[in-house]
């Protein structure tokens, strides 16, 4: 079976200083051009760096022209239309050590590219900051480790709007989100797949990259929300996510909801 395996390390590690650069401009749809903006949008959102914003020139073009730094962190991304999919890269590099990292999928649907960039983002800087770490793949050969209530026991995270994940021996759960909600869950074994539940009542609070009028609309219709997980080693799980995600509009506004499914990756943490 194939996995992906990404290696969860502190960002403060990484240097505190990055340039984005834009798409080519050949490449400049109005839809490539809106990932391109979510993209610099929740990089420039990190307080673990300064991002300076080189949208108008594409990376190969200041690559060929001498213009790349010498120093810091160096991030773009690549799209293309595919035979009908899309094929997506994130791409990171530190110019000092000539270390990179590049997050790659073929999504069927252009709109899964923006629900997953925060997951694209993280995968990108651990590779790049973690001193064994390989550069990132699509896929990597992992072990699938069969679970029990007991090994999982603890607390997870490996989410963008989530705290922490806590597993109960007694089979149940809470997720805690960094906007103060608190989801609880059941978790279920079946061979080596783990899946975890909401229950309870529906919550707007647990869709935080929804705007609030659409959530509170959203989630009183939506499936609760769930993640079917593999074990892939003792402090690493990862997975799909079944959770509502934001429609965007031609402007790049986010206009309604729907359920998805999303790649999470999950790692022990020690509280």
């Amino acid at each position: 079976m194939i996995f992906v395996l990404i290696p969860v390390v502190v960002l403060a590690a990484a240097p505190d200083k990055a340039v984005f650069y834009g798409v080519p401009k050949a490449a400049a749809t109005e839809q490539i051009l809106m990932a391109q903006d979510l993209f610099y949008n929740k990089l420039a959102s990190l307080n673990t760096i300064t991002l300076e914003d080189h949208r108008d020139i594409s990376y190969q073009e200041a690559k060929d022209g001498g213009l790349l730094p010498a120093a810091g962190i160096i991030f773009y991304i690549s799209i293309e239309n595919v035979n009908e999919s899309w094929a997506f890269s994130f791409n990171g590099e530190l110019p000092e050590t000539g270390k990179k990292a590049s997050y790659a999928k073929s999504y069927d649907s252009f709109y899964k590219i923006l629900t997953e960039a925060g997951s694209s983002i993280q995968a990108v800087m651990a590779s790049l900051v973690s001193p064994d770490a390989e550069p990132v793949k699509e896929l990597t050969e992992g072990t699938v480790l069969k679970p029990s209530v007991e090994m999982l026991a603890g607390t997870w995270g490996g989410e963008e709007f989530i705290d922490k994940i806590v597993i109960l021996r007694s089979g149940r759960g809470f997720v805690i989100y960094k906007n103060g909600a608190t989801m609880n869950i059941t978790v279920a074994i079946d061979g080596s797949t783990v899946t975890l539940t909401q229950s309870g009542r529906p919550n707007a609070s647990f869709y935080p990259d929804i705007p609030r009028q659409i959530a509170l609309v959203s989630a009183q219709s939506a499936q609760p929300i769930s993640w079917t997980m593999k074990v892939t080693g003792q402090d690493n799980m990862m997975g799909t996510k079944r959770t509502l995600a934001p429609i965007y509009g031609e402007g790049g506004d986010i206009i309604s909801a729907e359920q998805t499914e999303i790649s999470v990756q999950w790692s022990r943490r020690s509280n």
